[in-house]
């Protein structure tokens, strides 16, 4: 619309600007005329001079007419101008009217185009933020397939080894009882083995790893199970042990009550005698002094005196009973006492571990036993324990400390895994204690007998390593018991027989 008004407003402008052209060529067309006129004027005033006067006026004449024409063409110019200028200014109105309705059209036109745009923009974006989102999402799901496969079949492969790693422990075993029958066969064959396993060393390192990683897991679990029924015997064992204490207090104490009542009766049975011995003595003298008197009479001598009668404040058997009975009683509760102290454990947690004490055979006093590094106490605070409360902690300290040392990376401290199995042999209480001792021992011989194997040491070193731990392993199952229990003495022989131990590892260590 704007650019048709545009179209109008210059055809009249084109219009004006032609008619414009016509009246100014109009204009110069007459001046022509006039000029011809005034330059043939001179050439008829030299034909005659009568005629020069006539000219003249009428040259006047034309002069005032062509003035007047002139005035008349500027008024009519000026007119014209001012009609120019006011056509001008009102193209020009229009001309800005419609530059200005051209350019609200083109702003109207460009924010529409804008809006359109932006409106184009956001929804192309909208659509990309949503197939991103899908890529994303599909992305996702197919790392978390991706993820759970690799889960699935890492624990196959895990599950995989260990069963390798349980076939390959029973065929060791069965292997071992073989080995007993061909001990040369045995060497050759684990020589070949070792040789083998060189040429695999990449492959095994990392099924070793992750054999190692489930051994773990399966031993924390067996830990923490073993724990569980530890903890259930314990309780168990102290219900127990509450309960007999509870019937030797209560049979003790009938004893005594027994013992009490025979001592009252057979006390009262000797003063009713004393008594009866005294009213005896009584009557005695009481009749030999009637005799007395009577003879006196019948003679008519006075009666003698009375012979002299002990005085019952002057007996010391009493007092003497007395005092042995309450003597012996003395003893036999500090017996008790030494007895019951005998078998009590103490736990004091200090900055640097667990501290275990052990009662003397004595009514108060007690010794340390172990000091356990870095360990708490797991279970209640009580005032004492029994052995199945304490000792258990310190068994299992040591061993997972010979399991830490057989399993750590490099070169493996042979005397000191032998030390913790040796300190944890001291607190074993129970046969399953004992199994466990077997197994470490074991797993100590086998580990200590792969350097020689690699080395090429002779069967002579192999059998003398085997049948040391063969040997500390059925010593030390022989001295467990099912409760621990030991004296003061008995704690001291230990403490004595512990240089001997740690010389005869050292020298086994060595020898390997």
């Amino acid at each position: 619309m704007a650019a048709t008004k545009k179209k109008k407003v210059v055809k009249k402008k084109e219009e004006k600007t032609t008619t414009k052209k016509g009246t100014t060529k109009k204009t110069a067309a007459k001046k022509t005329t006039t000029k011809k006129a005034v330059e043939k004027t001179p050439a008829k005033s030299k034909t005659t001079e009568k005629t020069a006067s006539v000219t003249t006026d009428a040259t006047a004449e034309n002069s005032q007419k062509e003035k007047l024409a002139e005035q008349a063409k500027i008024a009519e110019k000026k007119r014209q101008a001012e009609d120019a200028a006011a056509t001008k200014k009102a193209e020009e109105a229009a001309a800005k009217k419609a530059e200005e309705e051209r350019l609200a059209e083109e702003a109207r036109i460009a924010e529409k185009k804008r809006l359109a745009e932006e409106a184009a923009a956001k929804k192309a974006e909208e659509e990309k933020l949503a197939e991103e989102a899908k890529i994303a999402e599909k992305k996702r799901l197919a790392e978390e397939a991706a993820a759970k496969k690799a889960e699935e079949e890492k624990l196959a492969e895990e599950a995989r080894i260990a069963e390798e790693k349980r076939l390959a422990e029973e065929a060791a075993a069965k292997k071992a009882e073989e080995e007993k029958l061909a001990e040369e066969a045995r060497i050759a064959e684990e020589k070949r083995l070792a040789e083998e396993a060189a040429a695999k060393k990449a492959e095994e390192e990392k099924l070793a790893e992750e054999a190692r990683i489930a051994e773990e897991k399966r031993l924390a679990e067996e830990a923490a199970a073993k724990k569980a029924e530890e903890e259930k015997l314990a309780e168990e064992a102290r219900i127990a042990e509450e309960k007999r204490l509870a019937e030797e207090a209560a049979a003790k104490k009938a004893e005594e009550e027994k013992l009490a009542e025979e001592a009252r009766i057979a006390e009262e049975k000797r003063l009713a005698e004393e008594a009866a011995a005294l009213k005896r003595t009584a009557e005695i003298n009481k009749t030999i002094k009637e005799i007395a008197a009577k003879e006196a009479m019948e003679s008519g001598t006075p009666p003698p005196s009375p012979p002299p009668t002990a005085s019952p404040d002057k007996s010391f058997g009493k007092p003497l009973m007395i005092a042995g009975a309450c003597f012996i009683l003395v003893i036999v509760m500090i017996v008790i006492s030494s007895f019951n102290n005998s078998h009590k454990y103490y736990v004091k947690d200090t900055f640097q571990g667990m501290e275990i004490w052990k009662g003397d055979f004595a009514p108060a006093s007690k010794h340390k036993l172990a000091l356990l590094e870095g360990v708490v106490y797991p279970g209640e605070k009580k005032a004492y324990y029994n052995a199945k409360e304490v000792l258990p902690v310190a068994f299992f300290h040591y061993i997972n400390a010979a399991d830490d040392l057989l399993n750590a990376e490099g070169t493996v401290d042979f005397t000191r895994v032998r030390a913790y199995i040796d300190n944890a042999t001291e607190y074993a209480t129970d046969a399953k204690d004992a199994e466990t001792l077997n197994e470490y021992r074991t797993l100590f011989f086998e580990a200590s007998l792969k350097p020689e194997l690699k080395t090429g040491h002779t069967k002579k070193a192999a059998t003398h390593t085997e049948k040391a731990v063969a040997d500390s392993a059925v010593q030390e199952t022989t001295k467990i018991a099912p409760a621990k229990e030991t004296t003061a003495s008995s704690h001291d022989e230990k403490a004595e027989a512990a240089p001997v131990n740690e010389e005869t590892t050292h020298e086994t260590s060595s020898h390997n």
